[in-house]
């Protein structure tokens, strides 16, 4: 079986990192963009890199431009971006794709160790993060809007070589009685219960949903893949998506949050 101690990577300047050399070192790797939402990150990614880097911990950026052609440039202007605008010290690798055929072999393993809820694989958008431990497993997965603040207790859990605790967004319970079964969803706060039978019905009737960039949606995966955890609704872009309109995810499948 492969770890993470059989992969190399090209560093954003052109040499060869294998990442063994960060053997006995917890790991936070990240697909980054220069102009996304979620780019200020590199402000609290390079906070954690200087608060914690002495201890141990190795920030990895890898520059990624598969999620709305947000990061067009080359690796010199994506360096020089880093460092003028949030002074980026960590190392940041040559850029590279996290999903498809050519996905760097790294982030296939990452995604195959940890995926999304449900079982979804694929990175959903920029600055989805991998924590990995000093025995190079990985400890934990987080979504882009999982700001790098929030994950100092993680960080300094896997520097002791604790159990990184898991963050669960999607809750299925049952009741004493086992007469009724809920799905309870957390989207920015508020929540929203239905019965599965009920959901199941809501999103069978987006199987015509299509996005405005033409690739069709065979099923609004609002609720159904990791959509609570990346913020991204249907598959696509919230602006390009038809049914999204002004609510904060699709509506289709019932659980916006108007």
């Amino acid at each position: 079986m492969a770890s993470i101690y059989d992969f190399e990577a090209q560093q954003i300047g052109g040499q060869s990192v294998p990442l063994s050399q960060f053997r006995g070192k917890p790991m936070l790797i990240v697909n980054t963009a220069s102009a996304c939402g979620f780019t200020p990150q590199f402000a609290g990614l390079e906070e954690l890199h200087r608060r914690y880097g002495e201890r141990g911990l190795v920030v990895l950026g890898f520059p990624c431009n598969q999620f709305g052609a947000q990061d067009p440039g080359s690796n010199e202007e994506i360096a020089s971006f880093c460092q003028v605008n949030y002074g980026v010290s960590f190392p940041m690798m040559a850029k590279v794709d996290v999903n498809g055929a050519q996905a760097h072999p790294l982030y296939r393993w990452l995604t195959a160790e940890a995926p999304g809820m449900l079982g979804s694989k694929a990175i959903k958008w920029n600055f989805t993060k991998f924590l990995v431990g000093k025995d190079g497993r990985v400890l934990k997965r987080y979504a882009p809007q999982d700001a790098p603040e929030k994950l100092a207790k993680d960080v300094e859990a896997a520097l002791a070589g604790e159990a990184v605790g898991v963050a669960v967004r999607l809750r299925a319970h049952h009741d004493l009685q086992g007469s009724r079964a809920h799905s309870q969803v957390v989207v920015s706060g508020a929540a929203r219960t239905a019965t599965p039978h009920a959901l199941a019905t809501k999103a069978a009737s987006s199987t015509s949903t299509q996005c405005r960039t033409g690739s069709p949606v065979p099923l609004c995966r609002c609720w159904m893949q990791p959509m609570f955890a990346d913020r991204i609704p249907c598959g696509c872009s919230a602006a390009r998506c038809p049914s999204l309109r002004s609510r904060s995810v699709c509506a289709i499948s019932g659980c916006s949050t108007e």
